[in-house]
């Protein structure tokens, strides 16, 4: 009976799940952007660049599951294997959630009932490793950006000082993160979880960081890629600043599930007006990263939900 009960949640959880996709989809691929993507596509050339971008996704989330399986193994020891499908499940429940939040939950299927609560910070702790360098390299490229357009030296003054307090922020977090976990398992009302305690080494930290920093330049190639595919005429260089601005903005904005698509497309007219001179192409590029970074494996994480045995409670 209780399996029965957790395949019709799985059902209803992908029917859920595909009904958001689709009313994304629905939204923003309109007849005329995807005959206009699509013709873009009209050599063999182009074809196979738009191929790589595709195919880069996989070691986009085979770093993430690596990294992944490096900080959930202070806790519990998983497989390669395992920590891929927790990575592609919770992409697949991400899409049900404001900002993406939810990705911890299709993660957490994949250990033991009483090892869960921990696992949850850890989720947060792996995620914040990219926060900090995708909110580094963007930083850094506003202050570029404002630069190149002979911004006013105040107004670069004090992106400057907002730059370096930020970096000092995430800085203290990641590396106090052991302190800060510690004083929160304390606090009277998560006593009940039995969080206990943690020890995430500084080596382990910046390994993170340095696997979040090769991830980062893999899916800024996949953007500036489909860029180019779309028309802009620019360098790799040149495209970058405005990817790495786009990226923290998206990364730092809150977003509803359902309106995230949109949010990222205005991001994209803005950043990327003096680039390509068509708005629809523009957009596409965009809607085109998310679908191949997010909806394709959403679909294969969908199917790794269906396929895997989950325990509710400990036994």
């Amino acid at each position: 009976m209780k399996t029965k009960k957790i395949l019709l949640l799985k059902i209803a959880l992908g029917i859920i799940c595909f009904f958001f996709i689709w009313l994304k989809i629905k939204d923003q691929f309109s007849p005329e952007k995807k005959d206009l993507f699509f013709s873009t596509l009209n050599n063999e050339d182009v074809l196979l660049l738009f191929i790589s971008t595709i195919l880069l996704m996989l070691p986009n989330w085979l770093i993430e599951s690596y990294k992944w399986k490096l900080i959930s193994s202070l806790i519990e020891k998983i497989t390669f294997a395992s920590a891929v499908k927790g990575v592609f499940s919770g992409i697949c429940i991400g899409n049900l959630t404001p900002g993406r939040m939810g990705e911890f939950a299709g993660k957490l299927i994949y250990f033991k009932p009483e090892n869960r609560s921990k696992i949850t910070v850890t989720h947060f702790v792996c995620g914040s490793t990219q926060l900090f360098v995708t909110v580094f390299i963007g930083l850094l490229s506003l202050i570029l950006f404002f630069n190149k357009k002979n911004t006013d030296p105040q107004f670069l003054f004090i992106s400057v000082i907002f730059s370096l307090i930020a970096f000092t922020i995430l800085f203290f977090i990641l590396f106090k993160t052991n302190s800060i976990y510690n004083w929160i398992s304390r606090l009277k009302w998560l006593k009940k979880f039995q969080l206990g305690t943690v020890n995430y080494s500084r080596k382990i930290i910046l390994l993170l960081i340095l696997l979040s920093v090769i991830r980062y330049f893999v899916f800024s190639s996949q953007y500036i890629i489909l860029l180019k595919i779309c028309g802009a005429n620019a360098s790799y260089f040149e495209l970058f600043v405005p990817v790495s601005i786009s990226f923290m903005l998206m990364s730092t904005i809150p977003m509803i599930s359902f309106i995230e698509v949109a949010v990222r497309a205005g991001i994209a007219l803005v950043l990327f007006a003096n680039y390509i001179s068509n708005d629809l192409l523009i957009v596409s590029a965009s809607s085109a990263l998310w679908l191949i970074n997010i909806i394709l494996p959403s679909i294969i994480g969908y199917f790794f939900i269906l396929s895997t045995k989950i325990k509710l409670k400990h036994s």
